[in-house]
């Protein structure tokens, strides 16, 4: 049989209005159609082209398939559209290489290799891997090879020639963070003040998503106060405050490890000593970043490290402005800063993954205050309590991190206070260590409200025990 003529007789069989025994049973078989000769049909064309196949499958074959008669009809350009528009955007995997390179011109002698390059980009290649050229030349990793790899820095062997073109070439498959600061629910209290002139290492723990008093972590490298506290899932790192006494500042970052209790250990070294810290710690589960900062002046430095890689910070730009007792929020691509000792009615926020300074987000709700408490989930930052004017606060203002604009009202604490530490496990947020206290509060994010109780500290303490929360198993 001629190829027109199979083609024939298959479009005729999809053409229900053909034929009234199309899809019906043969009696004789009772498990087949019954099967219709193409003689038997009238009407039917001597040949079939691609149009005319388009037109049948179009009239009869969809329109058939229809679940409800109330749908006035569906063609293929109809489907076409719903399938592109839902049914496959739903279902496409985005990925990116995040692909970048690093070009450095070396000094005479040269060897380190790190922080911008000749067009003001910093080195950061996080977890991802990187290739090093030499003048074009692709060089060998290790030791007793071409360079060593440290925390976003390369360190020749052998000194490079003056002049000579450095390249560093990184890429990093599937970049969205995935270990958010929210992203567990023990809560971790870290240091803080018993007293006047007493300070503590001790670092408390709870489970946020079961309230209740806290319990014993183990205890930090340095007694601290007005240090900051920033995570993943995995690690809990707190940096910087005073240590030695109220007016002697620390330059060392610790961490420890979420799911186990036990005592911090040496992470590395801010770029400078800075204490009244207080919860300016941010953090999308890769980068941490610790904004302002005082030690005889104020400063206006972001600097941040790799959570995962320990290691001394690198500066990451600018605010617009200098001051200390700052308070923090973030999400997964955002960090949000703003107040401060001077009562700033400023919010300035960065991209955590792209270096540089800071930019206009929005003001609070009322008036500008220090020593706010910072919590945050995957789409809100919740600023809480703080000093107005020498008075402490019971304001609690949200911001929607995506979207600059200024704050609005949360709901009030229930007792004024500040210098709290704040955390959350992306729905409740809980923040303590305050007026000599051991009181610990709760809220849940997404729903305004007042502050709420949720237990007690392991001892009472005030003015800055950081918090952060990370997983427990």
């Amino acid at each position: 049989m001629a190829f027109n003529r199979l083609l024939g007789n298959l479009a005729t069989d999809l053409d229900s209005a053909a034929s009234g025994t199309f899809l019906s049973k043969d009696d004789a078989t009772s498990a087949d159609f019954t099967s219709i000769a193409y003689s038997d049909l009238t009407g039917t064309p001597t040949a079939l082209d691609s149009a005319l196949t388009t037109q049948l499958i179009d009239s009869s074959y969809i329109q058939l398939r229809q679940a409800e008669a109330a749908v006035a009809g569906i063609d293929s350009a109809a489907a076409l559209v719903l399938f592109d528009s839902d049914y496959i955007g739903t279902r496409t995997v985005t990925t990116t290489t995040g692909f970048k390179e690093y070009q450095y011109t070396a000094t005479s002698g040269q060897t380190v290799f790190k922080d911008s390059d000749k067009n003001g980009e910093v080195l950061d290649y996080g977890s991802g891997g990187i290739l090093v050229f030499y003048n074009g030349i692709l060089m060998r990793n290790g030791s007793t090879r071409d360079y060593t790899q440290q925390t976003n820095q390369i360190t020749l062997n052998a000194a490079a020639d003056s002049g000579a073109n450095v390249s560093i070439a990184k890429w990093q498959v599937n970049e969205t963070p995935v270990n958010f600061t929210w992203g567990g629910n023990r809560g971790l209290f870290l240091g803080g003040r018993t007293g006047s002139s007493s300070l503590t290492n001790v670092i408390d723990y709870v489970d946020i998503a079961s309230p209740g008093n806290a319990t014993d972590f183990g205890d930090l490298t340095q007694n601290k106060y007005g240090n900051c506290a920033f995570g993943d899932k995995t690690k809990v790192c707190e940096a910087g405050g005073a240590s030695a006494s109220l007016t002697s500042a620390t330059n060392v970052i610790s961490y420890v490890t979420v799911a186990t209790t036990g005592n911090a250990t040496d992470f590395g070294d801010l770029l400078g000593y800075q204490r009244l810290n207080m919860d300016c710690g941010s953090s999308d589960g890769i980068r941490g970043l610790k904004t302002g900062g005082y030690n005889g002046g104020s400063s206006n430095v972001i600097q941040y490290v790799t959570i995962a890689s320990p290691g001394n910070a690198t500066d990451f730009g600018d605010m617009s402005f200098s001051d200390y007792q700052l308070t923090a929020v973030n999400d997964a691509t955002y960090s949000v800063a703003g107040g401060g000792a001077s009562f700033e009615n400023k919010l300035e926020y960065v991209t955590i993954q792209s270096a540089g300074n800071s930019t206009d987000f929005g003001d609070f709700s009322t008036t500008g205050r220090r020593n706010c408490a910072g919590l945050s989930d995957s789409t809100r930052g919740v600023f809480v309590g703080g000093n107005v004017n020498g008075s402490t606060s019971n304001i609690i203002d949200y911001i929607t991190i995506a979207n600059p604009a200024n704050a609005t009202n949360f709901g009030d604490l229930s007792t004024a206070g500040h210098k709290h530490g704040g955390q959350s496990n992306g729905t409740t947020g809980i923040f303590a260590g305050t007026g000599y206290v051991n009181e610990i509060n709760q809220i849940s994010i997404q729903t305004t409200g007042n502050a709420t109780d949720f237990g007690d500290l392991s001892t009472s303490r005030a003015d800055g025990a950081a918090g952060a929360s990370g997983s427990p198993s």
